[in-house]
């Protein structure tokens, strides 16, 4: 844990930026995790990545710990795609956001003031999450759907309402 110099003062603005994470969840089996979206009547069907807002009780407790914007933004960052990913699909890595590898999106010498971070494209962050079998819910549970068809019914998810088709 990094020495906090700035007395836990949220660096990041938050309040006037809307940000998000994702995360780019791959199987290494059965490729890349898509969600099927069906109730967001603005935007019809579509298919998503599993993520969400970054909430501003994650900014604060990345103050707690971090002390420069970009770790503040990257540790925020990671626990808010962890937690959007346990409520979007029941896969749960809220104890070890780490596991969320940040994506390099694009190269420094492409960065300005919208696009400062690597990982980052305007207030969408990106992350990586290699899963195998372990990381899926057991079947015991109602409610589970497989996302692979037949060659993944091992595998389960408890999608949320917007991705329950």
């Amino acid at each position: 844990m990094s020495s906090n110099k700035n007395n836990g003062k949220v660096l990041v603005d938050y309040d006037t930026t809307d940000y998000r994470g994702f995360a780019f969840v791959r199987h290494v089996t059965h490729g890349l995790l898509l969600l099927h979206c069906t109730r967001k009547p603005n935007k019809g069907h579509h298919f998503q990545l599993p993520g969400g807002h970054i909430d501003e009780p994650e900014f604060r407790q990345a103050a707690q710990s971090q002390n420069s914007e970009e770790s503040q933004l990257l540790h925020a960052g990671r626990a808010g795609t962890a937690r959007e990913l346990f409520e979007e699909t029941g896969i749960d890595v809220r104890d070890t956001p780490e596991r969320l590898e940040p994506v390099t999106i694009r190269h420094d010498a492409e960065a300005d003031e919208k696009h400062k971070y690597p990982f980052a494209i305007k207030s969408k962050l990106y992350f990586q999450l290699n899963v195998n079998d372990e990381d899926f819910m057991k079947p015991a549970g109602g409610g589970l759907v497989g996302p692979m068809g037949s060659d993944g019914t091992h595998l389960r998810l408890r999608l949320s309402v917007e991705h329950s088709g």
